[in-house]
């Protein structure tokens, strides 16, 4: 019982914790700047501040959610 409960309580920290940027690059169509800052998004609608390598966008830091950062 204690095993189940330990398990259980150890996936709801990881479900709700932030998490870090999915590996891979973004999506280059949806790339956007604001103030100075570039973003873009995941292929599943989640937000990044992104890097450029070697003609690649690439995600950096924590997730921003699934709202644009720029309009």
């Amino acid at each position: 019982m204690l095993k189940k409960l330990s398990l259980s309580l150890c996936i709801i920290v990881l479900m709700y914790s932030p998490s870090m940027a999915t590996s891979g690059w973004v999506k280059a169509r949806t790339v956007c700047t604001k103030n100075g800052i570039t973003y873009a998004r995941h292929g599943d609608g989640h937000w990044h501040r992104v890097v450029k390598r070697n003609g690649r966008w690439y995600a950096t830091g924590h997730s921003l959610g699934k709202t644009k950062p720029c309009n």
